[in-house]
């Protein structure tokens, strides 16, 4: 790390960029720019980790690599070309080369407006109003000054992370277990107007009744549908606060019919009747994930919300501009659920996942010699592009199957592994913005278990080449 006039800048070599466990060191010195000495065709994949970064770390990536292969680029913060709405890979990027390029890159970098940004001068709605110039890609909440950030500290106590044997816990796996079958949701939520009106209870609101009748229309025709064929199903997930309370009983007896285990955000609670002041509402964000166990019992285990995003607990501002905000009480556990010692998976609920500590801390628990199979990410996010940049990212820096579900308004729901598949890259489901449906997908545990512990990738083998991490991990094994 080197600290100029310019600012705290970090310097990484090409392949220990793909090192998740490097890239914590380096940014615990409070980078403002990483620059990246490469010479590496994985481009595009590069390219991923840049724009992941950008929004984690709030910071300036500079890619340099050689000509053969193209890819040098400098990466920042801010969408320059238009709307919140526009593409993160044109607006993260400052410049990108692709190809064989030979060129020379001259780009000025508005370290002031990084340093306004990560010192929470511009905070809330200002955060994306107060400039004409340029727009910043929302940071983690540590670069925010209107909440406490989530605690690091917190990460680090033993407790934090919460490891659940299912065979300790009933669950019996049915079927061959090198592969599991995964389904995941994309389906439209109910209007922002009934979350706001309702204090984010939306089976509070008149429109309820539709809503829920829409989502068991579609557990019925998924059921149908898994009874005339006898696929089994694994794992069904839900996007975040989508699962109305009233329909937890319907969602124990799917998992108990199907054995399939069930993760969802679910609404808040019912507030009092009457509150003299909107903000003395109270409310939780939380996943609800429903283990089906031999004896006909289904388990839920909760795993309420860390970190607080933009859109979590508002209320329409008393003087009818912006937004209000009443209490969100944070969670300070997370969870790793392990089958034995075949395969594990975790969850994280949306803006959690923009937390490169916590990703970090739920793949890399010391007690654990790999990070979990698969993880599962339930969204309710209108930058899905974003999250789409950062599971390609991750699902290669921890080798892993990463699997998300978001709403319908907003798209980008999907399961990305560091795979060579045919056409796009890494991306084995993606359904656009609009797109309703559940999506039903293999995910080969064994082959990835198989691709890990492999001391090189053939080049024949549908794997990519394995991140840093991994030659560390497997220089300890036996």
């Amino acid at each position: 790390m080197l600290t100029t006039p310019l600012g705290n800048i970090g310097v990484i070599s090409c392949h220990d960029y793909t090192n998740a466990d490097i890239l914590k060191k380096i940014f615990a010195y409070d980078i403002e720019m990483l620059v990246v000495s490469s010479f590496n065709p994985a481009t595009r994949l590069f390219m991923q980790y840049a724009l992941a970064d950008i929004h984690r770390f709030s910071c300036f990536v500079i890619i340099s690599n050689i000509a053969n292969y193209g890819g040098s680029g400098v990466f920042a913060p801010f969408r320059y070309n238009g709307p919140k709405r526009a593409s993160l890979s044109l607006g993260g990027a400052l410049a990108y080369t692709q190809g064989e390029t030979r060129t020379y890159l001259e780009v000025d970098l508005p370290i002031s407006d990084l340093r306004r940004l990560r010192q929470g001068k511009s905070s809330g709605a200002d955060l994306f109003e107060d400039s004409t110039t340029w727009t910043p890609i929302y940071p983690s909440e540590e670069f925010l000054s209107q909440d406490q950030p989530y605690g690091k500290a917190r990460l680090e106590k033993p407790g934090c992370l919460n490891t659940v044997d299912l065979k300790e816990a009933g669950y019996v796996a049915s079927a061959y277990q090198g592969e599991v079958v995964v389904g995941v949701v994309q389906l439209k939520s109910m209007a922002m107007e009934d979350y706001i009106e309702n204090y984010y209870c939306i089976s509070c609101s008149p429109n309820a009744p539709r809503f829920i009748e829409a989502i068991r229309i579609q557990l019925r025709f998924l059921a149908e549908r898994l009874r005339s064929s006898g696929q089994k199903l694994d794992f069904l997930v839900f996007p975040e606060l989508f699962l109305p309370l009233g329909l937890e009983g319907e969602l124990k007896i799917f998992a108990r019919e199907f054995n399939t285990i069930i993760i969802g955000g679910v609404e808040y609670d019912p507030q009092p009747e009457k509150l003299d002041d909107p903000q003395m509402a109270r409310g939780v964000n939380r996943c609800f994930i429903y283990v089906p166990t031999g004896n006909g019992e289904v388990r839920r285990f909760q795993y309420d919300k860390l970190t607080r995003s933009q859109y979590d607990a508002r209320t329409p501002a008393a003087d009818g501009r912006g937004w209000g905000r009443f209490t969100m009480i944070r969670g300070d556990r997370l969870f790793r659920f392990v089958y034995g010692e075949d395969w594990a998976f975790s969850v994280l609920i949306c803006y959690d996942y923009s937390h490169f500590d916590i990703v970090h801390r739920i793949n890399r628990d010391q007690s654990q010699a790999m990070p979990p199979e698969m993880l599962f990410i339930v969204a309710g996010n209108p930058d899905s592009q974003l999250y789409e940049r950062c599971c390609m990212a991750d699902s290669h820096r921890y080798y892993q199957y990463i699997i998300m579900s978001n709403i319908a308004q907003y798209g980008g729901s999907g399961i990305y592994a560091p795979l060579k598949t045919p056409g796009r890259r890494q991306t084995l489901l993606n359904a656009g913005v609009g797109t309703e449906g559940i999506s039903i997908t293999t995910l080969k545990l064994a082959e990835l278990q198989e691709a890990r512990k492999d001391p090189r990738i053939s080049p024949a083998s549908t794997f990519q080449h394995k991140p840093g991490l991994f030659q560390m991990i497997n220089a300890d094994r036996p």
